[in-house]
């Protein structure tokens, strides 16, 4: 009896492995059902191995297979309505369809080896330049790039903006999938691909049909797109309906908390030298400078300092910067609090290809920062976009040119 008895856990705890491993791994959110109403977000979700739960390259908490309820149990500081059990319905390996608070989330595993491979093989990697459709004054042009990331132009009179995102073709239901787009003017989500040669590409999303051709080249103002990459977060975002701030935690995930044993690789640096492009409130075409921050780093005292040029003036001359050794400055040298990790990039500058924790951070309801934090180097940030949309905007980009 007692040799059955382990038997039997054992069955039981292969099948709880089994059944959590089925869960493992990156899934397209296709459909959502909340009280008879149907949305169709297209958002990737990680269940990954070790615990964490990611939502479109942001970490928002943890979850775990309770085998006795059938259920995702999720845990989460990033947002409580991730709290709680999630009742699995269906698990397959390709559907999960999780019912939770009343909401029915459809999900698809996604296999990103076949992904790679039938984008490779689609015939769409390169760049494409897309009419204006006749409810549309924006003109959008899209680059495809393997394995799956692709960015969209958007143009307008006065204006260009930058979009990113993750691209899946189906060559079996010839459909392509844009995950990653906002606005109503933009093929976001599913589209039918109607034809598709070398030269043209015809898209059906929405009953709406959008036409392009193949690019040949990208213009110089299109490389440097960098500079009207708007940042549409809000001050209100960082906090619960009780103006309570909810990424507290995300202190603890920065890269650079322990500044002292990575203090060492700031001894032979000098100088940090950025360029600056900015644009003020009535202004057409963007400015551009030249900021050097210098470093101040000795083994034998207890922090290091580096100037904050990103005021848009070097900082020379205006007393010493203060050290990074208060703790209560996280982003140092920045002094912002109210921030959120917002995923990870590889990003490539003059000064090199870096590994960055994205940052999104706010200082008021209309002033906005996005930051790319270089995960081995401590207080050394490969570009940061400074964005005011008040009455008083401004828009400026600082980027790591030269480390000396």
């Amino acid at each position: 009896m007692k040799k059955y008895l382990i038997i039997l856990v054992m069955v039981c705890t292969t099948a709880a492995y089994s059944q959590k491993g089925k869960i493992v791994g990156s899934w397209l959110v296709t459909k959502v059902e909340v009280k008879g109403e149907v949305e169709n977000p297209y958002k990737v979700t990680d269940y990954n191995e070790d615990g964490r739960m990611v939502m479109m390259g942001i970490d928002v908490g943890a979850w775990n297979y309770n085998k006795k309820s059938k259920s995702i149990v999720m845990k989460s500081d990033f947002d409580k309505d991730f709290n709680g059990e999630g009742k699995i319905l269906k698990l397959t390996d390709k559907e999960l369809v999780v019912l939770k608070d009343g909401i029915k989330v459809f999900y698809k595993k996604l296999d990103l080896d076949k992904i790679a491979k039938a984008n490779k093989d689609s015939g769409l990697l390169g760049s494409w330049q897309f009419e204006k459709t006749a409810n549309a004054s924006i003109q959008n042009s899209i680059d495809f790039k393997e394995p799956d990331g692709f960015t969209m132009i958007q143009k307008q009179e006065g204006m260009m903006a930058r979009m990113g995102g993750t691209w899946v073709f189906d060559k079996d239901n010839m459909t392509l999938l844009m995950i990653g787009l906002r606005g109503e003017d933009t093929f976001k989500g599913e589209n039918k691909v109607l034809y598709l040669n070398e030269e043209t590409l015809e898209l059906e999303n929405n009953h709406e049909l959008f036409k392009a051709t193949r690019k040949v080249e990208s213009t110089a103002e299109e490389e440097r797109i960098h500079e009207v990459e708007h940042l549409t977060f809000y001050f209100e975002d960082f906090f619960n309906e009780d103006w309570e701030y909810i990424y507290g935690a995300d202190k603890e995930k920065l890269p650079w908390n322990n500044w002292e044993a990575m203090k060492k690789d700031l001894l032979n640096v000098k100088q940090l030298v950025y360029r600056y492009d900015f644009k003020n409130d009535g202004e057409e075409a963007f400015k551009h400078e030249i900021l050097i921050a210098n470093v101040t780093a000795n083994i034998e005292y207890e922090g290091f300092t580096i100037e904050n040029i990103f005021t848009g003036y070097d900082t020379t001359g205006n007393g010493e910067p203060r050290s990074n050794t208060d703790y209560y400055m996280p982003l140092y040298p920045l002094e912002d609090n109210v921030f959120r990790l917002a995923g990870s990039e590889q990003i490539t500058t003059p000064a090199g290809i870096f590994d960055c924790t994205v940052i999104e951070l706010s200082n008021g309801y209309d002033m906005k920062k996005k930051l790319w934090m270089i995960n081995d180097k401590v207080g050394i940030y490969a570009k940061i976009i400074d964005e005011n949309t008040s009455e008083y905007s401004y828009y400026h980009v600082y980027e790591l040119q030269e480390i000396k």
